[in-house]
């Protein structure tokens, strides 16, 4: 009974140091506004799920990726980076939350007065 007890130990301090886990991430926008979040793999083989969703929402990323995070709001301007998972992993780890939340500000699109009208610009 020792001997299986001492033989299962290493693997199971490996795994507390070395075994990766999903993240899930509380993504939201900072105005809150109606906004479109979408994950794009670029590096390791699986995408984070969903890979759309609307904001705010909850995303899982996988062990050993890198994603292209895009933000779409007709109000703001996009909003593009680049998210592997070890920032992802960090965020858990820092958060004394008990959700890891992933806050993205967005940059407001300018208005213009047309008519008397207030109308947003358009502008990619």
């Amino acid at each position: 009974m020792r001997a299986v007890m001492l033989a299962a130990m290493p693997a199971a301090l490996f795994c507390m140091v070395g075994c990766a886990k999903p993240v899930v991430l509380q993504v939201s926008v900072v105005p809150p506004v109606p906004a479109e979040v979408s994950l794009t793999l670029v590096e390791g083989e699986v995408a984070a799920s969903p890979g759309r969703c609307d904001a705010p929402c909850a995303v899982e990323v996988a062990p050993s990726t890198t994603h292209e995070v895009t933000i779409r709001s007709p109000e703001t301007y996009p909003a593009h980076f680049r998210l592997p998972y070890d920032a992802a992993a960090s965020a858990e780890r820092y958060q004394p939350a008990p959700e890891t939340q992933l806050i993205v500000p967005l940059v407001r699109r300018p208005t213009t007065t047309v008519s008397g009208e207030v109308s947003e610009q358009q502008v990619d």
